[in-house]
């Protein structure tokens, strides 16, 4: 929810409602907590591309078609750079799997890759000015060009 809030534009998150956690030494509380920190770590080591203005014109996605009621729609796309690097946030807001095209890349990414963060040796290459992969339901992807 922290990504998808991000790529809808949001300048700031607030987690409310910690102090009410019940039974704080149980093993859900401690999976929250691991879990709010870890999202947390990921979002403050990548701030330099999230305050970043949006890459102008901003890339379009494309889902394609499969066998759930799919309009087309839910999946988005947040593009930013710092430097000579690109961070690429894809989020799925639908609860089943697709397949995406993310298309009208800058022209300097091109012959490039992206790499998937949190892989090794995961990377997307630049087709044209458009990279493809496929996300599960409620996931994000997050990815990095220029290392």
């Amino acid at each position: 929810m922290a990504w998808d809030a991000i790529v809808h534009g949001a300048n700031a998150i607030l987690y409310w409602g910690t102090a009410y956690l019940k039974e704080p030494e149980s093993e859900s509380t401690r999976t929250f907590w691991r879990e709010l920190l870890a999202v947390t770590k990921e979002v403050r080591s990548l701030e330099r591309f999230i305050v970043a203005p949006d890459v102008t014109p901003a890339p379009s996605v494309r889902v394609e078609e499969h066998c759930a009621s799919n309009d087309g729609t839910g999946v988005r796309a947040m593009l930013k750079k710092s430097g000579d690097q690109y961070l690429l946030v894809v989020v799925n807001e639908n609860p089943y799997g697709v397949a995406f095209t993310v298309q009208g890349l800058p022209p300097t990414v091109k012959d490039r890759s992206f790499r998937l963060l949190g892989s090794e040796g995961q990377a997307l290459p630049v087709q044209g000015r458009s990279v493809r992969d496929g996300i599960k339901g409620f996931d994000v992807r997050i990815y990095v060009c220029g290392e």
